[in-house]
């Protein structure tokens, strides 16, 4: 069943083409994820609170699966607006941590 795309004044080649191959990557993260184990948990749009380790810590991730130990994060980045950078981000640092049993 196809679902109608949804009109927005961001919407451009440009962005349509970032989020084809983010929407290409999640699904190979969840094949993975999947190939691992069939208790794989994947969870999309996940709200994610690590105010136990930062006062009002708290962020929402496009897609988390864990399967066999492993976790995979993958949060699509755009570029516009606010600049965020996967290196040295300390939410992301919080959550790899805690996950791997480090904070």
């Amino acid at each position: 069943m196809h679902t109608p795309k949804p009109v927005s004044e961001y919407d451009s080649q440009e962005m349509e083409e970032y989020t084809d191959i983010y929407v290409d990557y999640a699904i190979e993260l969840i094949t993975e994820a999947r190939s691992r184990s069939a208790d794989a948990v994947v969870l999309v749009e996940q709200k994610l609170d690590f105010s136990e380790y930062v006062p009002q810590g708290f962020g929402t991730c496009d897609l988390i699966a864990v399967a066999d130990g492993i976790l995979y994060v993958a949060d699509l980045k755009y570029g516009k607006g606010v600049t965020v950078s996967a290196e040295h981000n300390t939410q992301l640092m919080l959550l790899c941590n805690r996950r791997a049993g480090y904070v």
